[in-house]
């Protein structure tokens, strides 16, 4: 990912240019983030004791701030959603599943969240935040997705402090946040919208890719979008 101009997939035609990365360099030097932008993405896999460890510990963080707050640290309020009939119209182009049969039909039952914590005094929902959506379809396909083509938590590691610094609303972690991970920054900037006239008409994409196997077996890391339909906003597709 680039500094370039991103789309802005809430209107058609609408374009932006996402300056994160060039504003850090500006504030902080350019060699001390091009420094972090070569130590961001570890090259070298860690062992499976550290990955266990680190999923362990925010797993257990999750836990002790819903305890404390009575209430999940993310995403903490559901603002709308809706049930109804979904009916799978197979691209003939992608490997056949009998989960995306085509004409199978569904019970479909769609939630829409924002991400900010409103905890935090300050925080609204008409403020810029990740929005979200998930999608559960009969039993057979649970799907969560996020506003930002870009993901923005690459791995547990980086997961970590940005959790830290969204949820606590502390200036101090974020640029800290932003300084040790420039791209994950700049990708988190991508995924803000604010005061969307609606929550259907923004496009959502799953952050991390899932595993996805079809019928005859062959296994595929796979990212998936939702985008609105008809022709009203936000139901264009950009390329």
């Amino acid at each position: 990912m680039t500094s370039a101009a991103l789309q802005n997939l809430d209107e058609p035609g609408a374009t932006w240019k996402n300056m994160g990365m060039q504003l850090v360099k500006e504030k902080y030097g350019e060699a001390m983030i091009e420094e972090a932008i070569a130590n961001e993405f570890p090259t070298d896999p860690a062992s499976g004791y550290s990955i266990s460890f680190t999923t362990a510990s925010l797993a257990f963080g999750y836990a002790l701030a819903t305890f404390e707050h009575r209430r999940r640290p993310t995403h903490t309020t559901c603002i709308g959603g809706y049930a109804g009939k979904a009916v799978i119209s197979a691209d003939p182009r992608l490997p056949k599943s009998s989960l995306f049969k085509n004409g199978k039909t569904y019970k479909a039952v769609v939630r829409h969240s924002n991400a900010v914590n409103r905890r935090v005094p300050g925080r609204d929902d008409a403020m810029a935040s990740p929005r979200g959506m998930a999608i559960r379809l009969g039993t057979d396909f649970d799907l969560v997705m996020n506003t930002g083509v870009s993901v923005t938590n690459f791995n547990a590691d980086s997961m970590a402090p940005f959790l830290a610094a969204f949820t606590s609303g502390s200036e101090s972690l974020y640029v800290d946040f932003s300084k040790r991970y420039p791209h994950v920054m700049e990708a988190n900037i991508d995924s803000w919208k604010r005061a969307p006239s609606s929550m259907t008409n923004l496009h959502y994409y799953t952050q991390q890719a899932v595993r996805f196997v079809d019928d005859e077996g062959n296994t595929y890391a796979a990212k998936f979008r939702s985008v609105p339909m008809g022709k009203g906003p936000g139901s264009h597709v950009a390329p």
